[in-house]
C-alpha cells in the first residue's frame, strides 16, 4: 500500500474541514461607566436632636433635689434636723428610678455623715429630732447596706452606722414600751430579757448561765446551787441580798423572824408543867413548827434565788424602757444598779445577817430542848 498524502487529517482519514478552525471570534462590547456605590442608611430610624433647655427651665429631678438638700445645709442645726424640712426630699427621692435612687441614697450617706454629732458627745441621751429624721431616712433608703460594688461599709460611715444603731434601739424600747408586760415573757412563759441587756443586767456568771440554761432546756438548773448552799444555811438573808434577789431576802428574813417567835414560844412552853405538855409527843409537836420555819428560810434562799434574782432583773429592764433610755451608755445606771449597790442595803445586810444568826442559834435551841431528857 502506498502511503497517505502528506495533507491528510490524522483524525480518521476524512476529508472533511475542521470546524474549529473556522469559528468566529466573539467581540464584547466596551463596559460602560458605572457611578460610585452610594452608603444608603435610609432603613434607619431619623436621628432625634435633642433642643438645648431654655435658660429658664427647671432641671431635671436629681439635680433638684440635690439643689433642696446643699441649700438645706447651708441651715442652722434647728432647721437641718426638722423632718418637715427632709419630708419633701424624701418624698421625691422615693419616686425616682433604681439608679437615681442610688445616686441620692450615695450623696446623701455622705451628707450626713459629714453633717451628724458624734453619738459618744450625747452621753447616752441621742436628740430626739435627729433621730427621727434618720429613722424617715432609714424607712426610704437602706441605709445600712453597703454601696453598690462593694461588700463593706466605707470606714468614714461609722459615725453614720452608731446613730442608726441608736435609731434600731429606739425603736425597739418604744415597741416593749406599747407591748407593756407582754414584751417581757416569751410564749412559753420564761421572762425575757434583752440579749444586748443580759450580760450588765444579770451581772454574775452564775446567773447568766442559769439564764441560758432555762432557756434552752425550760428548767431550772441545779449546779449553781451547790456552790452557795453551805453560805445560805448560815446567812440567807446576806446571800439572797449579794444575788440580787431583794424580795427574796425580805421573805428569808420574815422567815427567820418567825422562827425567833416560834422558838421563844415553844422553849417557854417546855418550861411549864401543865397536864397536855405531859403527853409522849410532846417534844416533836413543839420543836416541829419552828424547826420546819427555819428550814424553809434556808431552803428558799438555796433554791429560789436564780428566780427571783431573773424577776429583779427584768424589772429593771423595764424601768429603763419606761424612762425611754435606749443607749446602753444611759441604760447601764440602771440595769446595772444592783441590789447590794443602794445606800440602805448594808445596814439592811447587817441586820439581816444578825437576824439569821440568832434564827440559827434558836433553831439549835429547841433542838438541844427537844433532844434533851424530859423532866
Amino acid at each position: 500500500m502506498s502511503a497517505p498524502p502528506k495533507d491528510e487529517p490524522h483524525s480518521g482519514g476524512s476529508h472533511t474541514p475542521d470546524w474549529r478552525t473556522h469559528r468566529p471570534t466573539p467581540v464584547l462590547p466596551p463596559p460602560e461607566p458605572r457611578a460610585p456605590p452610594v452608603d444608603d442608611w435610609s432603613w434607619r430610624a431619623p436621628r432625634v436632636d435633642f433642643e438645648p433647655a431654655p435658660p429658664g427651665a427647671a432641671p431635671d429631678a436629681v439635680a433638684a433635689l440635690r439643689a433642696r438638700w446643699l441649700a438645706l445645709n447651708r441651715e442652722g442645726d434647728g432647721v437641718f434636723w426638722s423632718l418637715d424640712s427632709w419630708e419633701e426630699i424624701l418624698r421625691r427621692a422615693g419616686a425616682l428610678a433604681i439608679l437615681e435612687r442610688e445616686t441620692v441614697r450615695r450623696e446623701l450617706v455622705a451628707l450626713f455623715a459629714a453633717r451628724l454629732p458624734p453619738l459618744a458627745e450625747s452621753k447616752g441621751h441621742p436628740r430626739p429630732e435627729i433621730l427621727a429624721v434618720l429613722g424617715r431616712l432609714e424607712e426610704e433608703f437602706d441605709l445600712t447596706r453597703p454601696p453598690a460594688g462593694s461588700k463593706r461599709p466605707s470606714p468614714n460611715l461609722s459615725g453614720l452606722a452608731d446613730w442608726l444603731n441608736a435609731v434600731a434601739t429606739t425603736r425597739e424600747v418604744s415597741r416593749r414600751r406599747a407591748l407593756g408586760s407582754a414584751a417581757y415573757r416569751s410564749e412559753s412563759g420564761i421572762p425575757l430579757i434583752p440579749q444586748e441587756d443580759r450580760a450588765v443586767v444579770l451581772g454574775t456568771r452564775e446567773l447568766i448561765e442559769d439564764y441560758d440554761y432555762l432557756w434552752r432546756h425550760r428548767r431550772r438548773r441545779w449546779r449553781p446551787i451547790g456552790r452557795i448552799a453551805w453560805r445560805a444555811t448560815i446567812v440567807p438573808s446576806v446571800v439572797s441580798a449579794n444575788l440580787d434577789a431583794p424580795r427574796l431576802a425580805g421573805l428569808v428574813l420574815a422567815l427567820d423572824f418567825a422562827t425567833l417567835v416560834l422558838a421563844g414560844v415553844v422553849l417557854r412552853a417546855l418550861d411549864l408543867d401543865r397536864p397536855f405538855w405531859d403527853h409522849p409527843w410532846r417534844h416533836g409537836a413543839e420543836a416541829a413548827l419552828p424547826v420546819a420555819v427555819f428550814l424553809a428560810a434556808r431552803l428558799t434562799a438555796i433554791f429560789l434565788w436564780p428566780r427571783f434574782a431573773i424577776q429583779s432583773a427584768v424589772r429593771r429592764v423595764r424601768r429603763a424602757d419606761l424612762a425611754g433610755l435606749a443607749l446602753p451608755a444611759a441604760r447601764k445606771a440602771v440595769l446595772s444598779r444592783r441590789f447590794g449597790d443602794r445606800w440602805w442595803v448594808r445596814p439592811l445586810v447587817i441586820s439581816g445577817g444578825l437576824m439569821d444568826l440568832m434564827a440559827l442559834g434558836a433553831a439549835l435551841g429547841v433542838f438541844g430542848a427537844m433532844m434533851g431528857p424530859p423532866k
